[in-house]
């Protein structure tokens, strides 16, 4: 994992993802599309770790989020879920794609929070955010553990290479 950081910081078009992605395939951030700029920008991340031998498996949701009263969503899986399955995954080298409530954007109430790409290994510890400084406490912490992890990307080596 080499760190990079973001350049774009617009609510709703930052490019803190493309920067977690440039970070965890250790390339330089214009070398990864600007995700947010496509209609199907899943699609075009895919492509793009497709492109560096890897897949998209599957997305872990923190099921102590998704239960809040706070959110109508429902979860996908009860008591932990899936979250603590991510210890046997190998991610890249190690690390995932994660999400957090974004600390700039972030507004108390029963909407969806804003959300925010970070590195982490496979304790949740956040190893590199594109932006904010290390140490920064993320919104939801306290309410939803794992360091305020929301959702990871389970990114692995693609098994068809």
């Amino acid at each position: 994992m080499k760190p990079v950081f973001q350049k774009v910081f617009t609510h709703g078009n930052g490019d803190c993802l493309r920067a977690v992605i440039a970070s965890l395939l250790e390339v330089k951030l214009e070398d990864v599309p600007h995700f947010t700029e496509y209609n199907n920008w899943t699609m075009v991340m895919n492509r793009t770790l497709e492109e560096f031998g890897y897949t998209d498996e599957d997305t872990f949701y923190n099921p102590r989020f998704f239960w809040s009263s706070r959110f109508t969503t429902k979860p996908r899986v009860d008591d932990e879920g899936e979250f603590p399955k991510l210890k046997e995954m190998s991610g890249i080298n190690g690390y995932h794609c994660a999400l957090v409530a974004s600390p700039r954007f972030y507004e108390e109430g029963p909407k969806r929070p804003a959300l925010h790409c970070v590195v982490i290994d496979n304790n949740y510890n956040i190893i590199h955010d594109p932006y904010y400084p290390k140490g920064t406490v993320y919104p939801l912490t306290d309410e939803v553990g794992y360091n305020g992890v929301l959702e990871v990307y389970v990114i692995n080596l693609n098994k068809n290479n």
